[in-house]
């Protein structure tokens, strides 16, 4: 069975109950090993994973599109949510998210990957999260 369907079977299984904050939590304890590390091992196309580590930056601003406020469950919550929002430019947004070691120290000399999450934060930002993934998948 191919990794789509195992997800879309797991997404229709009624007697799974997690949730999508339950997914999110503890982001940066996971994206290192979960898209970073991924990232470090591919000589492919690495946009999607991109994609995937600037939407978490967006997340962890703890503002949703519409400005409502939610807590982020996270080690690093406070952190996250006080770097994060030092500025509302994408690229600044990034470049902060970036000096957290811990987080981004295994692509730290990936500038093609970093232009990527750079690019799609952008897009986040200014035309939504939605509006962001359709245009990703329509490539």
């Amino acid at each position: 069975m191919g990794y789509q369907a195992a997800l879309e079977d797991r997404f229709r299984n009624p007697h799974i109950k997690h949730r999508t904050y339950q997914i999110a939590m503890d982001g940066s304890q996971k994206l290192p090993q979960r898209i970073l590390g991924t990232v470090c091992d591919s000589k492919a196309n690495t946009s999607t994973l991109a994609l995937a580590a600037a939407g978490w930056m967006r997340y962890v601003r703890s503002v949703d599109e519409k400005g409502a406020a939610f807590q982020v469950q996270d080690p690093l919550c406070e952190v996250l949510k006080q770097k994060s929002n030092e500025s509302n430019e994408p690229a600044e947004v990034a470049a902060t998210l970036f000096g957290i070691e811990s987080i981004f120290g295994s692509v730290s000399d990936n500038s093609a990957f970093k232009e990527q999450v750079v690019a799609h934060l952008e897009n986040i930002m200014t035309k939504g999260m939605l509006e962001t993934i359709k245009a990703h998948v329509a490539k």
